[in-house]
């Protein structure tokens, strides 16, 4: 049994925004910032659920599943997003092997929510373990903050 693997990236712009929660991984964040998306804007939660369907073959994102530009999913928590992914990787047999997860920003510190963020997506995606780490651009003028993904499934037919 070989694994299949995907990689993802998501990234999106910050703006100072106490009005709007910033949400990695289905966690809040505490600070001045908010991702701007259609959606809650979870970099983490996007990269994850493009990076399984990259493992399983798939061709579709899940902008095209989750359009930005239907009001349907106008603000969506994108836990969604996660268990609709995870619903098709268990009906066509696959399990996750493996994740690592980089997330890189340079105006918020995230290091301190590293490990809540990993015992949660733990317990999302039914795993026992995956890695979680963070970085900066080395830019303190970057306004953006971005999840890379690389995901490993087996296929159990």
């Amino acid at each position: 049994m070989y694994p299949f693997i995907g990689f993802a990236k998501d990234i999106h712009n910050l703006r100072h925004d106490q009005t709007r929660p910033l949400i990695l991984g289905g966690i809040t964040i505490p600070c001045e910032y908010a991702i701007i998306a259609h959606s809650d804007g979870d970099v983490v939660y996007h990269a994850v659920a493009s990076a399984i369907l990259g493992a399983m073959g798939s061709s579709t994102t899940i902008g095209e599943i989750f359009n930005d530009q239907d009001s349907t999913w106008k603000n969506m928590d994108s836990l969604q997003i996660v268990t609709y992914v995870m619903q098709l990787m268990e009906k066509q047999h696959y399990a996750i092997h493996n994740i690592d997860i980089t997330i890189v920003c340079e105006q918020v510190r995230l290091a301190p929510y590293l490990q809540t963020i990993q015992k949660h997506l733990m317990n999302v995606l039914h795993i026992a373990h995956l890695g979680i780490k963070c970085t900066r651009f080395e830019d303190p003028q970057n306004q953006q903050i971005e999840c890379d993904v690389i995901c490993s499934l087996i296929n159990h037919n």
